[in-house]
């Protein structure tokens, strides 16, 4: 009973995160570099966009991974690291909707079928199996996202998304180290279930 409350408590809550998440980015329209040559002068802009709709795709996945830590988690340091994750990746969001509203380019407002597949895994762990699984997957992606950012910061065209990739990589670094932390300790910790 109390693991079905739990699941539904947090089914609940990312609902509600990638809602409020979608109905920030609802103003914004997808304009491709072929629709208006005043904005992108050329088909490099790709890089920008691209690199944007990545960045989204990060922030909406990270920022379920550390809502559900923090609903499925035990130890401490496995909470405290998706309040982290949710709370940098939910600044980083609002930043890069505003950035996107700037250049006219839609952003993703829920997360893809692999980071939802990813989610369901962590989500039917068992409590006991979850923090290990967490800490690893969030090994996995923050190692991506830091090269997803490098590439975007050497790539991007446009001066002021280059500035904010660049300005995001010391967080995104943090946030590995963070979880190497996390992941160390709960490898310290044998699972029942072994």
């Amino acid at each position: 009973m109390k693991n079905l409350k739990t699941s539904i408590v947090s089914m609940i809550v990312v609902m509600v995160s990638l809602f409020l998440i979608s109905s920030c980015m609802n103003n914004t329209k997808v304009v491709t570099p072929e629709q208006s040559p005043s904005t992108f002068n050329t088909l490099s802009y790709t890089n920008d966009i691209n690199f944007l709709v990545s960045a989204a795709e990060i922030n909406i996945e990270q920022i379920s991974l550390g809502k559900l830590a923090q609903l499925k988690g035990i130890q401490k340091h496995v909470i405290d690291l998706g309040k982290m994750i949710d709370e940098e990746h939910t600044n980083s969001m609002m930043a890069l909707t505003v950035l996107a509203e700037t250049k006219d380019i839609k952003l993703p407002s829920a997360v893809k079928d692999d980071a939802m597949d990813d989610f369901k895994l962590l989500e039917d762990k068992t409590r006991d199996d979850f923090e290990k699984a967490f800490s690893d997957m969030i090994v996995k992606k923050q190692q991506e996202a830091i090269a997803i950012f490098e590439k975007g910061s050497i790539e991007s065209n446009y001066p002021d998304v280059k500035a904010w990739a660049i300005a995001a990589i010391p967080t995104l670094r943090h946030l590995l180290e963070q979880a190497l932390i996390c992941q160390k300790e709960c490898n310290k910790v044998k699972s029942p279930s072994k």
